[in-house]
């Protein structure tokens, strides 16, 4: 059984997001919207008796003192317009996961095939209004074309909802074995199917590594094949990534500004590492750097300060909410795992984007005012949201990052300077010691 429960605000009640939505349009199409209104939407799947539901909708998903629900009709059907937005099939829904984690918790029993998706509803009055226009706001505005999809809807088709976003998968995952001894045309075709993202020499020092008669031997002892498997090369892929190796900033390369030229052995070592270096033989307040996930400072005789920043340029300029989100917390785990773990104590960022107010010809992917207030409530919902504060940060605007913002996220912690007698900021892992991982459950997409 498949249910819908629409959640809105009571009348009188102040729709903040319907209002900015109103605002958009004023100011994107000239048009002055008579008002917008907007309501949360969780469609249900799953073996549930209707007054399960009621239940539901009427404790779970509102705040009775503002909120109001309907089950299976929608809010508000005098609109002229209403707009729905949803992820698309594959992309996580964080807030239908922990809601059907809390419908469980609710009615106190395990749901077999429980399933929640959520949209999000806008009823737009406003005669003056065409579709091509309401379009142009939701692709630019309300949706993320990446990850979401949407449909609008006129008076007369006010009661047509998004399909949910079921993911169907035909067969069930394979490992499969890829053969290597291929002419170099098909390497490179390997890779560039495989989305491997190596290129000619890479591949060939993987082809020679797997045809190396030793590493034949060794993987027969281990019930493995001579050929590499796919599994085997996405590793080795993910692994030797620009985004892991970081192999520009570790290469030879080679400088000509017009007036002299020079070769510099490695962007990193030269300019990064040793600066660090210097920095730590000259200053006894910095205790380790560069060997393990974060920087660690002394604070007092009592204390260590430990702090990591990331950059996530590249998916925020794809998806600025969930580009700033995964790397805020992305950098908690750097200082928790730092040492024997410190205790996260603040988080901050560096917003570098184009100007928020630009309308000139050049269309960038993502406008940077749109851009600018995904990274910020990224950065709010996986901080302060969290329970871990932003305390502070930048914004800057220039037209340069247009192209690609600087998305800048940084986490501070603090650990004992010692630990059950042992210093604070080392740690030694030997064969045998147990891991622990924490975090949501990884996909069949990895």
């Amino acid at each position: 059984m498949n249910y819908r429960i629409e959640v809105s605000f009571k009348e009188r009640v102040n729709d903040s997001a319907g209002q900015a939505l109103e605002k958009r349009i004023a100011e994107d199409l000239g048009v002055q919207a008579g008002k917008v209104k907007t309501s949360d939407v969780y469609t249900i799947e799953g073996d549930l008796q209707n007054e399960q539901v009621s239940l539901l909708a009427g404790s779970l998903f509102i705040d009775p003192i503002i909120q109001e629900a309907a089950i299976g009709r929608p809010f508000h059907t005098g609109a002229d317009w209403v707009v729905e937005v949803g992820f698309k099939p594959g992309v996580t829904d964080n807030v239908g996961k922990t809601a059907r984690a809390a419908i469980e918790d609710v009615l106190g029993e395990k749901i077999d095939g429980l399933a929640v998706y959520t949209s999000k509803k806008y009823f737009i009055w406003g005669k003056g209004l065409s579709r091509a226009g309401l379009e142009n706001v939701t692709r630019n505005f309300l949706a993320n074309e990446q990850i979401q999809r949407w449909l609008i809807s006129d008076i007369l088709a006010s009661d047509q909802n998004l399909p949910m976003p079921k993911v169907s998968i035909p067969r069930a995952p394979a490992v499969g074995e890829i053969d290597l001894k291929v002419s170099d045309e098909e390497l490179q075709k390997i890779s560039k199917t495989r989305k491997l993202a190596l290129n000619l020499g890479e591949m060939r020092m993987i082809r020679d590594y797997f045809s190396d008669p030793k590493v034949v031997e060794e993987r027969q002892k281990q019930g493995l094949g001579a050929k590499p498997t796919d599994a085997e090369l996405e590793v080795l892929a993910q692994t030797w990534s620009e985004h892991c190796k970081h192999k520009i900033f570790n290469a030879k390369i080679s400088y000509n500004d017009g007036r002299s030229e020079k070769t510099v052995e490695s962007l990193f070592s030269t300019f990064i590492k040793s600066s660090t270096e210097k920095l730590k033989q000259e200053s006894d307040w910095v205790v380790s750097t560069l060997w393990d996930n974060s920087g660690v400072m002394k604070f007092n005789d009592g204390w260590l300060f430990c702090f990591k920043g990331e950059t996530h340029n590249s998916p925020s300029n794809e998806e600025p909410y969930g580009g700033a989100v995964t790397g805020i917390v992305g950098v908690y785990r750097d200082p928790m795992g730092t040492g024997r773990g410190a205790k996260i104590i603040y988080a901050t960022y560096g917003f570098c984007t184009g100007n928020p107010f630009y309308n000139g010809d050049l269309k960038p992917k993502i406008h940077p005012k749109r851009l600018l207030e995904g990274v910020r409530q990224g950065v709010q919902d996986g901080g302060n949201k969290h329970g871990v504060p932003t305390v502070y940060g930048f914004t800057f605007f220039d037209d340069g990052f247009m192209g690609k913002p600087a998305i800048y996220v940084l986490a501070a912690g603090i650990i004992p300077a010692k630990v059950n007698g042992q210093l604070g900021h080392l740690k030694v892992t030997n064969p045998g010691d147990l891991i622990v991982m924490a975090g949501g459950r990884v996909g069949i997409d990895g």
